[in-house]
C-alpha cells in the first residue's frame, strides 16, 4: 500500500540547515507517487511568499502548502483558506511575548507579513524566513481586514525557556495555541488551526484516512499532524518531545533522510518497510 497522503515540515526536516534539499530527487518521487495515487503536501510555519523559493512555479502546481503552520493554505497559486489569530487577543499576546526580554514577535497576514525592526538580529532572522517583511511603528496599525495567520517569535533563549513562555501564553489565552518550533523559535496560532487541520481538510476533501497517511516533521509545530497520521515519522534530529509523539524515526535532515526514505518507496512500491524505521528498532 502507497499512502494516500504525504506531508513533510520544510525547515530541518525536508531542508538542511543551509535551506537546501534535493530537489530534483524529490520532484522525481512527488511525481512517481501521485502517479499511484498519493497527495503531496507541504506543512511549514514558513509563509507561502517564501515557500515560493525552494519551488519553480511548474512544481507548485501539483503540491499542496500548507504555510504559516498549516494556517494559509494553497495550492497552484490559489490560496483555499486562512485561519487567523482575534484580533482583540493578539495585541494582548505581543505585549507578553515583549515583557520577556530577548523575545521578539513578528506577525504573518499569509500574503506578508510585519516586524517592528526592534532588534537587528531578529530582523535578519526573520528575513530568513519572509521574502515580504513590512516595516510597521506598532501592532495596532494591522487592521482587522487582515488575517493574522502566525505570530512566530525569535529568541536566542535555551530550548527550555521557550517552552516557559509558551506554556504562559497556553495558560493567559483561550483563543490560540503556542508551540515551539525549532532552535530560536515558538509560533502561537489560532487554536483550531495548525497543521493537523490541514490535513483533516485534505483528508476529508479526498476521503482519505489516517491510516493512509504519511507525515515526517522535526518539531512541536508538526505534533498536531502527527496525530492524524498513522506513519509519524520523527528526524533523528527531532525534538525529543516530538519524537515521543511519534511510531517511525530515520535519519537527520542533514542527511536528506526524507528523499532517501521517498526514495525507498518509490522502489518497494509498498509502506511496509517502514516497520524497519520502527523508533524502538532505531534507538535499540
Amino acid at each position: 500500500m502507497i499512502p494516500k497522503l504525504i506531508v513533510t515540515d520544510l525547515d530541518e526536516t525536508l531542508l538542511t540547515s543551509q535551506k537546501t534539499f534535493e530537489r530534483d530527487q524529490f520532484m522525481a518521487c512527488v511525481q512517481a507517487l501521485e502517479a499511484q495515487g498519493a497527495l503531496f503536501v507541504v506543512a511549514t510555519g514558513n509563509s507561502y511568499h517564501k515557500v515560493e523559493d525552494f519551488f519553480t512555479p511548474d512544481q507548485r502546481q501539483s503540491l499542496y502548502f500548507a504555510c504559516d503552520n498549516g494556517n494559509f493554505m494553497v495550492k497552484a497559486e490559489e490560496n483555499i483558506f486562512a485561519n487567523g489569530v482575534a484580533h482583540h487577543e493578539f495585541l494582548d499576546i505581543i505585549a507578553l511575548i515583549e515583557s520577556h526580554p530577548g523575545f521578539y514577535p513578528m506577525v504573518s497576514v499569509g500574503s506578508h507579513s510585519y516586524y517592528d525592526e526592534k532588534n537587528k538580529e531578529a530582523y535578519a532572522a526573520f528575513k530568513k524566513y519572509n521574502r515580504i517583511l513590512n516595516h510597521l511603528n506598532d501592532y495596532n496599525e494591522i487592521t482587522e481586514t487582515e488575517t493574522i495567520t502566525k505570530i512566530a517569535v525569535y529568541t536566542e533563549a535555551p530550548l527550555a525557556e521557550i517552552k516557559e513562555v509558551v506554556a504562559a501564553i497556553n495558560d493567559q489565552f483561550e483563543g490560540v495555541v503556542a508551540m515551539s518550533s525549532g532552535d530560536n523559535w515558538m509560533d502561537a496560532i489560532y487554536k483550531d488551526g495548525g497543521k493537523g487541520k490541514a490535513l483533516l481538510y485534505l483528508q476529508d476533501k479526498y476521503n482519505i484516512s489516517p491510516n493512509q497517511t504519511l507525515a515526517f516533521g522535526d518539531s512541536l509545530n508538526d505534533a498536531s499532524m502527527m496525530e492524524v497520521s498513522k506513519y509519524s515519522v520523527a528526524m533523528a534530529n527531532a525534538d525529543p518531545d516530538l519524537l515521543a509523539l511519534c511510531s517511525y524515526q530515520i535519519g537527520s535532515n542533514q542527511d536528506q533522510a526524507v528523499v532517501t526514505f521517498l526514495e525507498e518507496l518509490v522502489e518497494k512500491g509498498d509502506i511496509s518497510f517502514i516497520e524497519n524505521y520502527r523508533k524502538e528498532r532505531v534507538q535499540d
